[in-house]
């Protein structure tokens, strides 16, 4: 069959419809067939499933697929099953078509993998905690959940940033309760800086690795489930607080990010590159210097250029 003009023999027990299903049809394919335990409604907020828990799903169906930001001898070998008439250049030329279309199969795989997933974990509860096992307090939101399905090969470096923002906040800030306050600010900035970091790595545009960002950390913050001590009022001062910061750490990121060439064996590419963590750290923590504190929701537009707390 052919796949955006290209010759490609599918996987056996996979049809041709795997590679044209959209969003909504792998929604209605969970919602049918789930058997397991994980959002099985489609009005849930929570998926019923961590970061963790997804990426460990997403890795081991990973491994059945070529990997295609390393292009060496046996990758390029395992696509040639898929695209037979391509030559290691042609490959390289028509990479983006290869990777729409072993994702078209990773989303479908994902899919009915989850479909009999059971719950591993209970943390629906809000906490206000930085361990990096609670990923910011809360397991992953539907939106989220969605989010990773549709883009199966992020979660690796989402998770990654997620987890060093949360440690480097724990050393840089331990006596903080990294709720609201300075320390809070720092650490949504810097996990912007560091998913944008780490998606680089694969992009060879930076609009794509802060576009990226954007949508899923405001997936995380405006999916979130209001905590039942929280007014409505409260609630959303904190998410503008959340938000206004993570645009602060993707506005850093374009400030000090740059395009490097890549070469390897046999062609070269171009990647997004930026300073190491300990400079971006250093960045950030500048930056909160001149944080201002709000006290309600509008005052967010009032410091374009700041990063914001509520509490001192």
């Amino acid at each position: 069959m052919k796949f955006a003009g290209l010759k490609v023999n599918l996987p056996v027990n996979y049809n041709e419809s795997v590679l044209s299903l959209r969003l909504t049809d792998l929604q209605n394919q969970f919602y049918t067939n789930n058997t397991g335990g994980i959002m099985k409604v489609r009005s849930s907020e929570t998926a019923g499933i961590t970061l963790e828990e997804m990426n460990q799903i997403i890795d081991g169906i990973l491994t059945k697929y070529p990997k295609l930001d390393s292009l060496s001898t046996d990758e390029i070998e395992k696509i040639n099953v898929n695209f037979p008439d391509l030559s290691s250049d042609e490959i390289v030329e028509n990479i983006n078509v290869i990777d729409s279309f072993y994702t078209s199969l990773v989303r479908f795989d994902l899919v009915q993998t989850l479909t009999k997933a059971e719950p591993k974990s209970n943390t629906k509860a809000f906490k206000v905690s930085s361990s990096s096992n609670e990923y910011f307090g809360y397991d992953l939101n539907s939106s989220e959940f969605w989010y990773f399905v549709w883009h199966p090969a992020l979660i690796s470096p989402i998770k990654k940033a997620t987890e060093k923002a949360n440690s480097l906040t724990d050393s840089n800030y331990p006596k903080s309760a990294k709720w609201r306050d300075k320390a809070d600010a720092f650490r949504h900035a810097i996990w912007n800086v560091l998913i944008c970091k780490y998606i680089g790595e694969d992009k060879n545009a930076i609009s794509d690795c802060t576009e990226r960002t954007e949508d899923f950390t405001t997936k995380h913050e405006t999916g979130a489930v209001k905590p039942s001590f929280m007014t409505d009022v409260d609630w959303e001062l904190d998410k503008k607080m959340d938000l206004h910061n993570n645009a602060q750490g993707r506005n850093y990121f374009v400030s000090v990010a740059w395009i490097r060439k890549h070469k390897t064996w046999f062609y070269t590419l171009k990647r997004v590159a930026a300073p190491s963590e300990d400079e971006i750290v250093t960045g950030i923590k500048n930056k909160l210097n001149s944080a201002q504190k709000i006290s309600t929701s509008n005052d967010t537009s009032k410091y374009p250029n700041n990063l914001v707390y509520i509490i001192d």
